[in-house]
């Protein structure tokens, strides 16, 4: 079909759902468009009447290509349905403006949400009641819901009289949909706004724009984009999939206006899980509320609201409403800079409880919210700051006389600040017995021998996990670009591709080997794959409930899938074996002893419906858990400080390894002992070392057990440098800095090859889709001068000076 036939006849549909305004519309060429990624947006005017109007003129399409065509006209169609106070009205359409199709709907003089509260006088207070009932006008629609698919500040406008009206339909679906051509459904929406469960494929819904609206709120109050310390998309969708949601801002970057409801109201908006998500219709009854008991308390005084001109009569047999995008940057850029000093919120300090309050192991206490007039609280926030004062300069003394305190003795079994051993003297000064500082040594010697071999371009996107199989044949990598590979690892050492198994859809979130090396697992949000070692898919388990991790059966006859507060086992063929529940916590991993009768649970508790619900300055308790397999009852549950990145049981030893995820690892023995008043045995944990150092530092991902015997410890940390340290004395055996100097955040994953101790070997995978490998072994010469050789070449010297600084220093 000739294009300019094709535009004409989808523009005698759009017609029928919107007045055409040929000839009517007149360009302000004197004020600069505003600029989207998929429109540009023109400041005009109607000639009859005068009217000022947004035209908003999407890019030109290629030629004989009418899809783009079809999607404007879908959303035209969709907009003709909406007429709401807090919706955009779409005047008509135009196809004046290029070879497409032109938006036309009302001009809104304070632009967007986001630019119109940088301006701190500007409470968005109102405009989060407005955007709510936007949404639940939406979700209510008469036809059936109509999912908005990407709100944001960006798509929300501010009219004349300060009120917020939702813009840019161009990704929403009506779940009725009653249009008649033939058009594929949108996909897309800008990351930081997005639900985890968007990124896996699923269709928008009610609960995708709760979601969004959530970080909505986040975003007007503190006046910048979500996740703003994630320069790039790649580190957004980590944070979603591993559920590392934001922080509460301070009072300062919120201008005190976040208090303990708003807050409540964000985070009921971020529960993981969908269907435990509030409804937009409890979300606006609970914002009118917070509305009514803070107007009254309002000290800006607006100006009176300038009534928008009328529309000539011609024009109100139309009465639809439109939207347009009047982005001030390219929406799905993530290169913003990082927020002013006072926007900041300190994760680094650490607070007390307050001492009236009941102390928990496991909560943070900040200082007490001040209300917006400041008039009723003000005696009690004065007398609680003081106090607060006082608790700091007592503990600001307490760690100036920590400080000078000499070292803890060495016959606690701890290591709060585990030395690097460098040279010999130091094993002395460590109180272990000869044989062992002998041993340790010898282990010191030869790590200094691992050097960067290999490196791989192996993936597009980012490496999610990876693991050597048991016998130290096969490394297996997952990453977020929808494929694992399959590696062989060679008598030398390096990797060669063996095999590339590629997903249909979905994020792999882990890769996992059985105990016997034959068969691979790989985890998708709801799904588990099973593979033998040949690349061949035997089976595809659907789950229910979203997967948060999977754990092989010692002895290889199944596996667990950690599935909320449920661990199931099951066979490879998906049989349910048997299920463990283990109480109101929301696992984030687990592992299993070695005889298969307990299961070492951690995660966040969930309070009980019907109980009263914490403080928002309390931080969300966290449970160490032990669980009888057998008596199916829980025989430990300990507070824990701290969210955690992964948990790990050892081979032949009765150790459990702990990663903190802002915290240095930590390794619990687990002990078995007689309950005398039951007569059976049940366990018992006591913590054994803390695995640091003096410089504070941040793991980029779960810590793992190293060595044949697992007999080291080894993590990575957020910038990009490498830890092993001696798993029973705790001392530092190899510290690996990055190998550039601005690597930061490199590192997402790594893993030991524990097939062998004749030659140490880890992987490390990175952002970038790099695999790479370190060994003590010497890769062959190579005289045609190939990647790996060339990266060695590159790296060794480098490492060699970095080792030799270490022992001087």
């Amino acid at each position: 079909m000739d294009p300019s036939s094709a535009l004409q006849e989808l523009a005698t549909r759009a017609s029928r759902y919107s007045i055409n305004l040929n000839g009517e519309i007149s360009l302000i060429r004197s004020n600069a468009p505003l600029r989207g990624s998929t429109a540009i947006v023109h400041r005009g005017t109607l000639t009859r009447g005068g009217t000022e109007v947004a035209v908003k003129i999407f890019h030109g399409t290629p030629p004989g290509n009418i899809d783009p065509l079809k999607r404007i006209l879908r959303e035209v169609h969709l907009w003709s349905k909406l007429r709401h106070d807090n919706v955009v009205r779409m005047i008509g359409i135009s196809t004046e403006f290029g070879s497409t199709i032109s938006i036309v709907s009302d001009w809104m003089a304070l632009g967007n949400s986001h630019s119109y509260i940088q301006n701190v006088e500007n409470d968005p207070r109102p405009l989060l009641l407005d955007i709510a009932s936007g949404l639940y006008y939406l979700h209510s629609h008469p036809l059936g819901p109509i999912f908005h698919g990407d709100l944001k500040g960006l798509n929300v406008l501010v009219s004349s009289d300060r009120r917020a009206l939702l813009s840019d339909f161009g990704l929403s679906t009506l779940q009725k949909c009653t249009f008649s051509m033939t058009v594929l459904s949108p996909r897309g929406g800008s990351y930081p706004w997005m639900a985890p469960e968007l990124l896996d494929n699923y269709n928008p819904s009610t609960e995708g724009d709760v979601w969004a609206f959530g970080m909505t709120v986040l975003e007007l109050f503190t006046r910048t984009i979500p996740f703003p310390d994630c320069p790039r998309f790649e580190n957004v969708i980590f944070r979603l999939i591993t559920g590392k949601l934001p922080l509460r801002p301070s009072e300062e970057s919120t201008l005190s206006r976040m208090t303990d409801e708003w807050w409540e109201i964000c985070t009921a908006c971020w529960i993981l899980e969908p269907s435990l998500r509030p409804s937009t219709e409890e979300i606006t009854e609970k914002v009118k509320g917070l509305h009514i008991s803070t107007e009254s308390s309002r000290t800006l005084v607006l100006p009176s609201p300038t009534p928008s001109p009328e529309l000539p009569t011609e024009y109100e047999r139309n009465d639809t409403t439109f939207t347009f995008e009047p982005s001030t940057y390219e929406p799905r850029s993530f290169r913003h800079p990082r927020p002013p000093p006072n926007n900041r919120q300190n994760t680094n300090e650490t607070t007390l409880p307050h001492p009236e309050s009941a102390i928990s192991s496991c909560s943070d206490f900040p200082e007490r919210p001040t209300s917006v007039d400041r008039s009723e609280e003000s005696a009690a926030s004065g007398q609680s700051n003081a106090e607060w004062r006082f608790v700091n300069a007592i503990r600001a003394a307490m760690m100036a006389q920590a400080a000078t305190r000499p070292p803890m003795s060495p016959r606690r079994d701890s290591a709060w600040e585990a030395p690097q051993v460098t040279y010999t003297g130091r094993l002395q000064e460590s109180g272990a017995p000869a044989s062992r500082n002998a041993q340790i040594s010898y282990y010191v010697e030869k790590l200094k021998q691992l050097n960067p071999i290999q490196e791989l371009g192996a993936h597009q996107a980012l490496v999610r996990h990876l693991q050597f199989s048991p016998n130290g044949r096969f490394l297996a990598t997952s990453s977020w670009d929808a494929t694992s590979i399959i590696f062989r690892v060679s008598q030398t050492g390096e990797l060669s591709t063996h095999r590339v198994l590629v997903h249909v859809q979905g994020f792999i979130g882990q890769v996992a080997w059985s105990p016997n090396g034959k068969t691979l697992l790989t985890r998708l949000t709801r799904s588990v794959k099973v593979w033998n070692e040949g690349g061949q898919c035997k089976k595809t388990i659907e789950r229910q409930s979203t997967v948060q991790s999977i754990v092989w059966l010692p002895n290889s006859e199944g596996f667990l899938s950690v599935e909320g507060s449920e661990v199931v086992k099951l066979d490879l063929t998906g049989k349910v074996l048997d299920t463990y529940c283990l109480g109101r916590v929301r696992l984030h991993d687990v592992a299993v002893t070695e005889d298969c009768t307990r299961l070492i649970g951690v995660g966040p508790s969930i309070t009980s419906p019907d109980s009263s619900q914490p403080s928002c300055h309390t931080r969300i308790e966290k449970c160490l858990i032990v669980y009888n397999m057998q008596t199916k009852r829980k025989e430990i549950q300990a507070p824990f400080a701290n969210d955690v990145w992964g948990i790990a049981t050892a081979r032949r030893a009765s150790v459990v390894l702990i990663s903190p995820e802002k915290s240095p690892p930590q390794l619990w023995k687990l002990e078995f002992v007689r309950d005398r008043d039951n007569n059976c045995y049940t366990s018992r944990l006591s913590l054994k070392h803390t695995y640091t150092r003096k410089a504070q530092f941040e793991l980029a991902g779960p810590c793992y057990f190293g060595g044949r015997d697992d007999q080291f410890v080894l993590c990575a940390g957020k910038a990009g440098d490498v830890y092993i340290w001696d798993r029973d004395s705790g001392l530092l055996l190899r510290y690996i800095r990055p190998l550039t100097p601005n690597a930061f955040g490199d590192l997402t994953c790594m893993a030991w090859n524990c097939g062998t101790d004749e030659t140490f070997t880890f992987a490390t995978g990175g952002y970038d889709g790099a695999v790479r490998l370190w060994s003590t072994a010497v890769p062959p010469a190579d005289e045609t001068g190939s990647e790996s050789s060339s990266f060695y070449d590159s790296h060794a010297e480098g490492d060699r000076v970095t080792t030799s600084s270490l022992q001087s220093g």
